[in-house]
Protein backbone atom coordinates (compact mmCIF):
# COMPACT_ATOMS: atom_id res chain seq x y z
CA UNK A 1 0.00 0.00 0.00
CA UNK A 2 2.78 2.47 0.89
CA UNK A 3 4.58 1.76 -2.38
CA UNK A 4 1.35 2.16 -4.33
CA UNK A 5 0.70 5.43 -2.51
CA UNK A 6 4.09 6.77 -3.59
CA UNK A 7 3.38 6.01 -7.26
CA UNK A 8 -0.19 7.33 -7.08
CA UNK A 9 0.77 10.53 -5.22
CA UNK A 10 3.67 11.33 -7.55
CA UNK A 11 1.68 10.84 -10.76
CA UNK A 12 -1.41 12.64 -9.42
CA UNK A 13 0.55 15.60 -8.10
CA UNK A 14 2.49 15.83 -11.38
CA UNK A 15 -0.75 16.13 -13.36
CA UNK A 16 -2.24 18.57 -10.85
CA UNK A 17 0.96 20.65 -10.76
CA UNK A 18 0.88 21.10 -14.52
CA UNK A 19 -2.76 22.17 -14.42
CA UNK A 20 -2.21 24.52 -11.49
CA UNK A 21 0.84 26.15 -13.03
CA UNK A 22 -1.05 26.98 -16.21
CA UNK A 23 -3.76 28.68 -14.18
CA UNK A 24 -1.79 29.80 -11.12
CA UNK A 25 -2.97 33.42 -11.27
CA UNK A 26 -6.51 32.30 -10.46
CA UNK A 27 -5.86 30.30 -7.30
CA UNK A 28 -5.25 31.10 -3.65
CA UNK A 29 -4.20 28.56 -1.04
CA UNK A 30 -7.69 27.22 -0.30
CA UNK A 31 -8.28 26.46 -3.98
CA UNK A 32 -4.76 25.07 -4.26
CA UNK A 33 -5.36 22.75 -1.29
CA UNK A 34 -8.70 21.70 -2.78
CA UNK A 35 -7.03 20.85 -6.10
CA UNK A 36 -4.90 18.29 -4.27
CA UNK A 37 -7.89 16.70 -2.53
CA UNK A 38 -7.40 13.44 -4.43
CA UNK A 39 -3.87 13.24 -3.01
CA UNK A 40 -4.23 14.20 0.65
CA UNK A 41 -7.60 12.44 0.98
CA UNK A 42 -5.87 9.15 0.14
CA UNK A 43 -3.15 9.99 2.67
CA UNK A 44 -5.81 10.66 5.29
CA UNK A 45 -7.46 7.30 4.60
CA UNK A 46 -4.13 5.48 4.89
CA UNK A 47 -2.78 7.30 7.96
CA UNK A 48 -6.09 7.67 9.78
CA UNK A 49 -6.84 4.01 9.20
CA UNK A 50 -3.61 2.72 10.70
CA UNK A 51 -4.03 -0.17 13.11
CA UNK A 52 -1.19 -0.75 15.56
CA UNK A 53 1.41 0.82 13.25
CA UNK A 54 4.60 1.96 14.99
CA UNK A 55 5.44 1.82 18.67
CA UNK A 56 3.29 4.78 19.79
CA UNK A 57 -0.07 3.76 18.34
CA UNK A 58 -1.41 1.98 21.43
CA UNK A 59 -0.26 4.82 23.71
CA UNK A 60 -2.00 7.49 21.66
CA UNK A 61 -5.12 5.39 21.29
CA UNK A 62 -5.27 5.14 25.08
CA UNK A 63 -4.73 8.89 25.46
CA UNK A 64 -7.47 9.69 22.93
CA UNK A 65 -9.80 7.28 24.75
CA UNK A 66 -9.40 9.07 28.09
CA UNK A 67 -7.96 12.58 27.54
CA UNK A 68 -8.94 13.85 31.00
CA UNK A 69 -6.79 11.21 32.67
CA UNK A 70 -3.64 11.92 30.68
CA UNK A 71 -3.95 15.67 30.06
CA UNK A 72 -1.95 16.74 33.12
CA UNK A 73 1.15 14.93 31.82
CA UNK A 74 1.19 17.12 28.71
CA UNK A 75 0.21 20.30 30.56
CA UNK A 76 3.30 19.85 32.76
CA UNK A 77 5.38 20.22 29.60
CA UNK A 78 3.37 23.20 28.35
CA UNK A 79 1.72 21.20 25.58
CA UNK A 80 -1.68 22.83 26.03
CA UNK A 81 -2.38 22.83 22.27
CA UNK A 82 -2.30 19.04 22.14
CA UNK A 83 -4.55 18.85 25.20
CA UNK A 84 -7.00 21.36 23.70
CA UNK A 85 -7.29 19.40 20.45
CA UNK A 86 -7.91 16.03 22.10
CA UNK A 87 -10.42 17.53 24.56
CA UNK A 88 -12.35 19.24 21.77
CA UNK A 89 -12.41 15.93 19.92
CA UNK A 90 -13.71 14.27 23.09
CA UNK A 91 -16.47 16.90 23.42
CA UNK A 92 -17.43 16.18 19.82
CA UNK A 93 -17.55 12.48 20.82
CA UNK A 94 -15.09 11.50 18.11
CA UNK A 95 -13.82 7.95 18.37
CA UNK A 96 -10.12 7.60 19.27
CA UNK A 97 -9.33 6.31 15.78
CA UNK A 98 -10.84 9.44 14.22
CA UNK A 99 -8.64 11.69 16.37
CA UNK A 100 -5.61 10.35 14.50
CA UNK A 101 -7.18 11.69 11.31
CA UNK A 102 -7.70 15.11 12.94
CA UNK A 103 -3.96 15.45 13.56
CA UNK A 104 -3.03 14.17 10.11
CA UNK A 105 -5.41 16.66 8.54
CA UNK A 106 -3.60 19.46 10.40
CA UNK A 107 -0.30 18.00 9.15
CA UNK A 108 -1.40 17.98 5.53
CA UNK A 109 -2.71 21.55 5.68
CA UNK A 110 0.72 22.76 6.74
CA UNK A 111 2.48 20.49 4.25
CA UNK A 112 0.58 22.03 1.37
CA UNK A 113 1.15 25.49 2.80
CA UNK A 114 4.87 24.68 2.55
CA UNK A 115 4.48 23.49 -1.05
CA UNK A 116 2.38 26.55 -1.89
CA UNK A 117 5.16 28.82 -0.61
CA UNK A 118 7.84 26.93 -2.54
CA UNK A 119 5.94 27.26 -5.82
CA UNK A 120 3.63 24.66 -7.24
CA UNK A 121 5.03 23.82 -10.69
CA UNK A 122 7.40 21.27 -9.14
CA UNK A 123 5.17 20.28 -6.22
CA UNK A 124 5.27 16.69 -7.43
CA UNK A 125 9.04 16.54 -6.89
CA UNK A 126 8.66 17.75 -3.32
CA UNK A 127 5.82 15.27 -2.69
CA UNK A 128 7.92 12.41 -4.08
CA UNK A 129 10.78 13.37 -1.75
CA UNK A 130 8.41 13.93 1.15
CA UNK A 131 7.23 10.32 0.95
CA UNK A 132 10.25 8.37 -0.33
CA UNK A 133 13.25 10.47 0.75
CA UNK A 134 12.36 12.13 4.04
CA UNK A 135 10.03 9.24 5.06
CA UNK A 136 7.98 11.75 7.07
CA UNK A 137 4.83 10.17 5.69
CA UNK A 138 5.61 6.89 7.44
CA UNK A 139 7.36 8.21 10.52
CA UNK A 140 4.42 10.44 11.45
CA UNK A 141 2.50 7.21 12.10
CA UNK A 142 4.73 6.85 15.13
CA UNK A 143 5.73 10.25 16.56
CA UNK A 144 2.33 11.90 16.13
CA UNK A 145 2.77 15.05 18.27
CA UNK A 146 6.31 15.73 17.18
CA UNK A 147 5.54 15.40 13.49
CA UNK A 148 2.55 17.73 13.72
CA UNK A 149 4.95 20.26 15.24
CA UNK A 150 7.55 19.58 12.51
CA UNK A 151 5.13 20.58 9.75
CA UNK A 152 4.28 23.81 11.58
CA UNK A 153 7.85 24.92 12.34
CA UNK A 154 8.98 24.14 8.78
CA UNK A 155 6.19 26.28 7.39
CA UNK A 156 7.01 29.03 9.91
CA UNK A 157 10.59 29.24 8.62
CA UNK A 158 9.61 29.24 4.94
CA UNK A 159 6.85 31.78 5.52
CA UNK A 160 9.35 34.06 7.28
CA UNK A 161 11.02 34.77 3.92
CA UNK A 162 7.91 36.51 2.61
CA UNK A 163 6.35 37.57 5.89
CA UNK A 164 9.26 38.96 7.87
CA UNK A 165 7.28 39.54 11.07
CA UNK A 166 9.14 37.86 13.93
CA UNK A 167 5.97 37.94 16.02
CA UNK A 168 4.13 35.87 13.42
CA UNK A 169 7.03 33.43 13.27
CA UNK A 170 7.07 33.23 17.06
CA UNK A 171 3.32 32.65 17.08
CA UNK A 172 3.73 29.58 14.87
CA UNK A 173 6.57 28.26 17.05
CA UNK A 174 4.50 28.73 20.22
CA UNK A 175 1.62 26.88 18.56
CA UNK A 176 3.98 24.06 17.52
CA UNK A 177 5.53 24.06 21.00
CA UNK A 178 2.09 23.68 22.54
CA UNK A 179 1.83 20.37 20.66
CA UNK A 180 5.42 19.22 21.19
CA UNK A 181 7.76 21.25 23.39
CA UNK A 182 10.89 20.37 21.39
CA UNK A 183 9.70 22.90 18.77
CA UNK A 184 11.34 25.76 20.67
CA UNK A 185 14.74 24.36 19.66
CA UNK A 186 14.07 25.74 16.17
CA UNK A 187 14.04 29.38 17.35
CA UNK A 188 17.76 30.03 16.64
CA UNK A 189 17.11 29.12 13.00
CA UNK A 190 15.25 32.40 12.57
CA UNK A 191 18.53 34.24 13.06
CA UNK A 192 20.45 32.18 10.48
CA UNK A 193 17.70 31.78 7.90
CA UNK A 194 19.14 34.55 5.69
CA UNK A 195 22.76 33.46 5.62
CA UNK A 196 24.47 32.13 2.50
CA UNK A 197 27.43 29.77 2.79
CA UNK A 198 29.96 28.97 0.10
CA UNK A 199 29.95 25.52 -1.49
CA UNK A 200 33.37 24.81 0.01
CA UNK A 201 32.16 25.66 3.52
CA UNK A 202 29.02 23.51 3.12
CA UNK A 203 31.17 20.64 1.85
CA UNK A 204 33.24 20.88 5.04
CA UNK A 205 30.02 20.80 7.07
CA UNK A 206 28.81 17.70 5.23
CA UNK A 207 32.07 15.78 5.69
CA UNK A 208 32.64 16.85 9.29
CA UNK A 209 29.10 15.82 10.28
CA UNK A 210 29.54 12.45 8.58
CA UNK A 211 32.90 11.89 10.31
CA UNK A 212 31.42 12.99 13.62
CA UNK A 213 28.62 10.45 13.53
CA UNK A 214 30.96 7.65 12.42
CA UNK A 215 33.75 8.35 14.89
CA UNK A 216 32.36 10.86 17.39
CA UNK A 217 31.52 10.55 21.08
CA UNK A 218 28.13 12.23 21.21
CA UNK A 219 26.71 9.70 23.68
CA UNK A 220 29.25 10.67 26.34
CA UNK A 221 28.44 14.35 25.89
CA UNK A 222 24.70 13.70 25.90
CA UNK A 223 24.78 11.61 29.08
CA UNK A 224 26.56 14.48 30.84
CA UNK A 225 24.17 17.17 29.57
CA UNK A 226 21.10 15.03 30.32
CA UNK A 227 21.78 15.38 34.05
CA UNK A 228 20.58 18.99 33.80
CA UNK A 229 17.40 18.34 31.79
CA UNK A 230 13.91 18.70 33.38
CA UNK A 231 12.67 15.71 35.40
CA UNK A 232 9.82 14.86 33.04
CA UNK A 233 12.45 13.70 30.53
CA UNK A 234 13.66 11.03 32.94
CA UNK A 235 11.23 8.52 31.43
CA UNK A 236 13.18 8.80 28.17
CA UNK A 237 16.64 9.08 29.73
CA UNK A 238 16.14 5.88 31.73
CA UNK A 239 14.59 3.96 28.84
CA UNK A 240 16.03 1.87 26.04
CA UNK A 241 15.91 4.97 23.84
CA UNK A 242 18.94 6.42 25.64
CA UNK A 243 21.38 4.24 23.75
CA UNK A 244 23.73 4.37 20.84
CA UNK A 245 22.22 3.91 17.41
CA UNK A 246 23.22 0.76 15.59
CA UNK A 247 25.99 1.01 13.00
CA UNK A 248 23.56 -0.33 10.40
CA UNK A 249 21.11 2.49 11.16
CA UNK A 250 23.85 5.08 10.75
CA UNK A 251 25.02 3.64 7.42
CA UNK A 252 21.49 3.61 5.98
CA UNK A 253 21.12 7.28 6.89
CA UNK A 254 24.35 8.08 5.06
CA UNK A 255 23.26 6.35 1.86
CA UNK A 256 22.07 9.63 0.28
CA UNK A 257 25.23 11.52 1.27
CA UNK A 258 26.63 11.50 -2.33
CA UNK A 259 23.48 13.20 -3.63
CA UNK A 260 23.99 16.07 -1.19
CA UNK A 261 27.54 16.43 -2.48
CA UNK A 262 26.29 16.51 -6.07
CA UNK A 263 23.75 19.19 -5.14
CA UNK A 264 26.61 21.55 -4.23
CA UNK A 265 26.98 22.24 -7.95
CA UNK A 266 23.90 24.48 -7.61
CA UNK A 267 26.01 26.90 -5.59
CA UNK A 268 29.27 26.61 -7.50
CA UNK A 269 27.46 27.17 -10.82
CA UNK A 270 25.21 29.87 -9.31
CA UNK A 271 21.98 28.16 -10.34
CA UNK A 272 19.86 29.35 -7.39
CA UNK A 273 17.77 32.45 -6.78
CA UNK A 274 18.40 34.47 -3.64
CA UNK A 275 15.63 32.74 -1.65
CA UNK A 276 16.70 29.34 -2.97
CA UNK A 277 20.24 30.00 -1.71
CA UNK A 278 18.82 30.60 1.77
CA UNK A 279 16.69 27.46 1.55
CA UNK A 280 19.67 25.40 0.41
CA UNK A 281 21.83 26.66 3.29
CA UNK A 282 19.02 26.02 5.77
CA UNK A 283 18.62 22.51 4.38
CA UNK A 284 22.36 21.83 4.41
CA UNK A 285 22.67 22.82 8.08
CA UNK A 286 19.60 20.72 8.88
CA UNK A 287 21.06 17.67 7.14
CA UNK A 288 24.36 18.10 8.98
CA UNK A 289 22.56 18.30 12.33
CA UNK A 290 20.58 15.18 11.47
CA UNK A 291 23.84 13.32 10.83
CA UNK A 292 25.50 14.58 14.01
CA UNK A 293 22.52 13.56 16.14
CA UNK A 294 22.31 10.08 14.61
CA UNK A 295 24.63 8.58 17.22
CA UNK A 296 22.08 8.59 20.04
CA UNK A 297 18.48 7.38 19.63
CA UNK A 298 16.98 10.17 21.77
CA UNK A 299 18.96 12.81 19.90
CA UNK A 300 17.84 11.20 16.66
CA UNK A 301 14.25 11.93 17.71
CA UNK A 302 15.24 15.56 18.32
CA UNK A 303 16.98 15.73 14.94
CA UNK A 304 13.68 14.86 13.28
CA UNK A 305 12.74 18.51 13.80
CA UNK A 306 14.96 19.19 10.78
CA UNK A 307 13.71 16.33 8.64
CA UNK A 308 11.57 18.40 6.24
CA UNK A 309 14.13 21.20 6.08
CA UNK A 310 16.78 18.67 5.05
CA UNK A 311 14.80 17.94 1.87
CA UNK A 312 15.59 21.34 0.34
CA UNK A 313 19.08 20.66 -1.13
CA UNK A 314 17.85 17.51 -2.89
CA UNK A 315 14.58 19.14 -3.94
CA UNK A 316 16.38 22.13 -5.46
CA UNK A 317 18.88 19.86 -7.20
CA UNK A 318 16.25 17.59 -8.76
CA UNK A 319 14.20 20.63 -9.73
CA UNK A 320 17.25 22.06 -11.52
CA UNK A 321 18.01 18.75 -13.31
CA UNK A 322 14.42 18.57 -14.51
CA UNK A 323 14.45 22.19 -15.68
CA UNK A 324 17.63 21.78 -17.74
CA UNK A 325 16.51 18.43 -19.15
CA UNK A 326 19.24 16.28 -17.61
CA UNK A 327 16.95 13.25 -17.74
CA UNK A 328 19.56 10.54 -17.14
CA UNK A 329 20.87 12.02 -13.91
CA UNK A 330 17.37 12.98 -12.76
CA UNK A 331 15.95 9.50 -13.42
CA UNK A 332 18.94 7.76 -11.84
CA UNK A 333 18.66 9.72 -8.57
CA UNK A 334 14.86 9.48 -8.42
CA UNK A 335 15.04 5.78 -9.27
CA UNK A 336 17.58 5.21 -6.50
CA UNK A 337 15.41 7.02 -3.94
CA UNK A 338 12.28 5.11 -4.99
CA UNK A 339 14.10 1.76 -5.00
CA UNK A 340 15.36 2.33 -1.45
CA UNK A 341 11.83 3.21 -0.32
CA UNK A 342 10.44 0.07 -1.98
CA UNK A 343 12.99 -2.00 -0.06
CA UNK A 344 11.63 -0.63 3.20
CA UNK A 345 7.95 -0.95 2.32
CA UNK A 346 7.77 -4.07 0.16
CA UNK A 347 10.74 -6.37 0.88
CA UNK A 348 11.64 -5.52 4.48
CA UNK A 349 8.68 -3.69 6.07
CA UNK A 350 8.84 -3.19 9.85
CA UNK A 351 7.14 -0.89 12.38
CA UNK A 352 5.79 2.21 10.61
CA UNK A 353 6.63 0.72 7.20
CA UNK A 354 4.43 -2.30 7.86
CA UNK A 355 0.94 -1.53 6.52
CA UNK A 356 -1.83 -2.52 8.91
CA UNK A 357 -5.28 -1.02 8.58
CA UNK A 358 -8.61 -0.98 10.40
CA UNK A 359 -10.26 -1.46 7.02
CA UNK A 360 -8.92 -5.01 6.76
CA UNK A 361 -9.62 -6.26 10.27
Amino acid sequence: MFAFNLIYSTISSYLISKKYYLNKSHFGFITFFSLYFSVWAVWLIICGGQNGVGTDYESYYEIFSAPDIFSYLFLLKGEWGFVTIIKVCALMKLRPQVVFSVFYFINFIFLFKIIYRLGSKYAWIFILLYIAFSTVFNNQLNGLRQYTAIYIITYALINSYTNKSFLKFLGFIIFAGSIHCSSYLILPFYCIRNINLSSKFIKYIYFLSALFVLFGSLNTLFNYVSQFLPKFYSVYLNSDLNAASSYTRIITKLIFFPIYLLSLSLITKQRLSEIEKHLYTLGAISYALRLIFLENIILTRISQLFILLAIFPIYLYLKYLFQVGDKYKFCFIVGFIIAFYFLKTILFPTQEYLYQSIYFE
